[in-house]
């Protein structure tokens, strides 16, 4: 059995917001793709998007990254494309990941 690679980028953090649209990795830092290697969110719902969700959006309008998704394997975003957090109202949303951007011919940084 091979290890998994974790991604050289990393966020972690616990937000206190509403339900509002907020960016993990905003589409302009994803010129090439990039790879989601670790992903946990306690309860939040995070989506893919090319653009930046406006307040008033639902996140079943978007395409939705289910929670377990990126525990065993790994999972591609498309170049332009970001991620975003749609928190509930609770405290200590909390989001855990890790990334690897790709550069152009497809390999990662």
């Amino acid at each position: 059995m091979t290890v998994r690679n974790l991604g050289k980028k990393f966020k972690n953090l616990s937000a206190n917001l509403q339900n509002l649209p907020w960016a993990l990795i905003a589409p302009s830092d994803n010129p090439n793709g990039l790879i989601l290697r670790s992903l946990r969110a306690t309860t939040s719902t995070l989506v893919i998007s090319a653009i930046q969700p406006p307040v008033s959006a639902r996140e079943t309008d978007y395409l939705i990254i289910p929670k377990s998704r990126t525990e065993y394997d790994d999972l591609l975003v498309p170049a332009g494309n970001g991620v975003f957090a749609f928190h509930r109202n609770q405290y200590s949303n909390v989001i855990k990941m890790s990334w690897d951007l790709l550069s152009a011919d497809g390999t990662t940084e």
